[in-house]
């Protein structure tokens, strides 16, 4: 059995003819690699922590993905520049640069707002979008929702639910702009756009 299966079933009908994936908050790539896997012709992939991103370009030149995936070493936000992300000392995907209540080394990353990033990397559509970074997915949806045209609106959003951590509830504007929940694992959420 799959871990996080259940989001891996949309992500696969989405993907089914190709497509393009943007990861953001990779990791060490587990959602990058299965997009890759199921034939995304496009995978973007943002992590800003060194060690993840090592791991990440690990597992995309073990598995031969090199041409269906763009590592970028850099998080996500609502204006470029820097921030300080807390490299959580228990748990590196537990790492956040606005939650307070975890403890470990700070390191200072690249972050950049997602639209202008999507513009410089030639991507016109989003077939599905994971985003899991611990607290920043309001800053980072909002700017990009807010800006974008509809058709760059990703088909498939899986995320997690970090509302505790927001200061404006991104789900809510999402379901008040076309989209609706599919799944809802606790893990994540899954939403889908209807065009």
């Amino acid at each position: 059995r799959l871990r996080e299966g259940r989001e891996l079933s949309h992500m696969k009908t989405a993907l089914a003819q190709g497509g393009v994936c943007i990861d953001i908050g990779a990791n060490m790539g587990y959602y990058a690699l299965m997009a890759a896997h199921m034939g995304a012709t496009r995978v973007l992939a943002l992590e800003p922590n060194p060690v993840m991103f090592a791991r990440l370009c690990m597992g995309i030149a073990l598995n031969g993905f090199e041409t269906a995936i763009t590592p970028l070493q850099m998080g996500a936000s609502d204006v470029a520049g820097s921030l300080t992300l807390t490299i959580c000392d228990t748990d590196y995907g537990s790492s956040s640069a606005v939650n307070t209540a975890i403890h470990g080394e700070q390191i200072t990353v690249e972050v950049t707002p997602l639209l202008p990033l999507l513009e410089a990397q030639g991507i016109t559509r989003i077939d599905v979008m994971k985003i899991d970074v611990e607290g920043m997915e309001d800053r980072i949806l909002f700017a990009f929702f807010e800006q974008a045209a509809a058709e760059l609106f990703p088909r498939v959003i899986i995320m997690e639910d970090n509302r505790t951590l927001w200061n404006r509830d991104v789900i809510e504007w999402l379901l008040s702009h076309g989209y609706s929940i599919r799944e809802n694992t606790h893990a994540n959420l899954v939403l889908h756009y209807a065009i």
